[in-house]
């Protein structure tokens, strides 16, 4: 990654003790990203004459930062799934078993059919959030792990102009 202006490096919305890289650098990580697995280590180059031995530390921490928000988020989206897929589970279930005291006790095929299939639709979506719908979630936190955690190193874009001088 090439650096020629830090200005914008950082959102402009950060916290003082808890900044965060803009979207636009983390557009740029996340679409650099996605060429490599969701389990590969992550190693980040910035080469830049504009960075600071000061500024160093403070944005690796906001990668960081950055990264661990969205962790957060997906972990989030992950337990509402969950939730919603048992809720799902739970409905299909009582349905069943409303199914069969309904057969047990009265003989209308129709509305047994009408029960059954309502409980196998809210079964089926149960299995298929908990199933289909999660992986993408997982694939992103991993990738978001893997970036969170990435090692930053830092190079000067242009030689020293002493070293310059001194090759000539």
């Amino acid at each position: 990654m090439t650096v020629i202006d830090d200005t914008y490096f950082l959102s402009m919305y950060s916290l003082k003790d808890k900044p965060v890289i803009s979207s636009e650098v983390a557009d740029f990580l996340e679409n650099t990203a996605r060429e490599y697995g969701p389990y590969d280590k992550f190693i980040l180059n910035i080469y830049s004459d504009t960075i600071w031995d000061e500024d160093k530390s403070v944005y690796r921490k906001a990668v960081h930062n950055y990264y661990s928000l969205k962790i957060s988020d997906l972990h989030q989206q992950m337990r509402q799934k969950l939730f919603v897929a048992a809720t799902f589970m739970l409905i299909g279930l009582a349905g069943l078993v409303i199914m069969a005291i309904y057969q047990r006790f009265y003989s209308l095929e129709l509305w047994n059919q009408l029960i059954q299939i309502f409980s196998w639709v809210f079964i089926w979506e149960s299995l298929h959030i908990f199933f289909i719908d999660r992986r993408p979630i997982f694939i992103a936190n991993k990738r978001y792990v893997s970036l969170a955690n990435m090692d930053i190193n830092y190079f000067k874009l242009t030689k020293d102009k002493k070293n310059d001088q001194q090759s000539q």
